[in-house]
């Protein structure tokens, strides 16, 4: 018995120079002269949103105590997933994904709201409320009044488009009856509707403001499904922000937040910009290089099939997937897309996710023709948080220094 002893403690002494832990010991002095050994405490494993839940907790501290996030932490959890019922905490995780000048102090938070306020209503007051100073020659040219009427038809087109936005969302439609609208409904008809609920108007305030201080895209429908899901997410998250000593205004910050979102996919929304890289043809290709990494059976299947990307792609990333699910269901995809490192390649998810679509029923689609594929994805029956699950893992699975 003396031998073993002996052998053990002379393999401790070797082991010990090199680093290496010792195992635990029987001896009751390695147990602070205790009889019995003692029991170390297992912490309890959290649940995913117990986890979020916490994060969210840290991010309060932290805003509170003026502490500097970096935007990483906000794109972990917005990865995750925002914990449930937490939609007063979300604008607070997307506003630093969105506006890339937003301080990372948050000290500056509430100077910062308050100068970008104050430009933004300079621009209402200018762009949207502006008329020519000077008399109208009706003989002679009128560059001045000519711009002014040509705003107002761009009006009239944006205001078509926002009284018709998630017009089953009664947060867009308090107090107005929007039924029985059509597209030949006289302008004075369509300003009475938008007036009437304070959101439609805000809505269209951005917007336009949007087209002026953006000439080259201008406005463009499918700007007004982005907008109203950026607006709607911060408006809820008003009332958060002001606990935490921000004044907020949502509308303005709506504004810059659609106006940072158009630098890096406004190619998307121009006809000029269409065979670039930054362009409708451009974002086809990236994303018929990522199916076929993904899944080479898949695109063999769609080529031989002739199933070409515009024939269902370009609503999906134009709209990021705005009009393919209800609002609600939108926004968790949005927490994914936002999450992408590149804030200059936010596409990248929103293509990802589109994979995912295809993915996660493949043998169902690996069966269909071209028709039969085309009539699926006009309304895609699988729900949007099991396609975020697959998109998520496929991230993980191909891009894992993306997360």
């Amino acid at each position: 018995m003396n031998f073993f002893r002996k052998a053990q403690e002379a393999f401790q002494t070797i082991l010990r120079p090199i680093g290496l832990p010792e195992p635990p010991s029987n001896d009751p002095r390695h147990h602070n002269n205790d009889e019995t050994p003692q029991i170390v405490e297992e912490k309890p494993v959290l649940t995913v949103a117990q986890r979020l839940r916490l994060k969210k907790e840290r991010i309060d501290n932290a805003l509170l105590n003026s502490e500097v996030f970096t935007d990483d932490e906000f794109r972990e959890i917005c990865f995750e997933g925002v914990p449930p019922n937490s939609d007063s905490h979300r604008g607070t995780l997307w506003l630093p994904l969105l506006l890339i000048d937003l301080p990372r102090s948050y000290a500056d938070w509430k100077q910062y709201f308050s100068d970008k306020k104050d430009l933004y209503n300079e621009f209402v007051r200018d762009f949207y409320h502006g008329r020519p100073t000077i008399a109208r020659d009706p003989l002679g040219e009128s560059p001045e009044w000519d711009e002014y009427y040509k705003d107002q038809d761009i009006k009239f087109e944006i205001a078509k488009d926002v009284v018709r936005t998630h017009r089953g969302l009664h947060f867009f439609n308090i107090g107005i009856d929007a039924e029985g609208l059509e597209m030949h409904t006289p302008s004075d008809e369509i300003f009475k509707v938008l007036n009437a609920c304070e959101h439609h108007a805000a809505l269209h305030r951005i917007l336009f403001v949007l087209s002026k201080v953006n000439p080259a895209l201008q406005y463009v429908q499918g700007m007004n499904e982005l907008s109203a899901l950026i607006y709607y997410v911060l408006y809820n998250s008003t009332s958060h922000l002001k606990t935490l000593d921000i004044e907020f205004h949502a509308e303005s910050a709506a504004f810059w937040a659609m106006n940072s979102l158009l630098s890096d996919i406004g190619g998307l929304f121009s006809t000029q910009m269409d065979q670039t890289e930054a362009g409708m043809r451009g974002a086809f290709r990236k994303y018929r290089k990522l199916m076929r990494k993904v899944d080479p059976e898949m695109d063999d299947h769609f080529r031989s099939i002739c199933l070409e990307e515009e024939f269902y792609l370009l609503s999906w990333i134009t709209l990021f997937f705005t009009q393919l699910f209800s609002l609600p269901d939108v926004i968790p995809l949005w927490d994914f897309f936002l999450s992408e490192k590149n804030s200059t390649s936010r596409l990248n998810r929103v293509l990802i996710f589109a994979v995912s679509i295809f993915e996660l029923e493949r043998e169902k689609y690996l069966s269909m023709n071209l028709s039969e594929i085309l009539t699926d994805v006009q309304e895609v029956k699988a729900a949007p948080n099991e396609i975020l699950k697959h998109a998520k893992a496929l991230v993980k699975e191909f891009f894992p220094n993306t997360v």
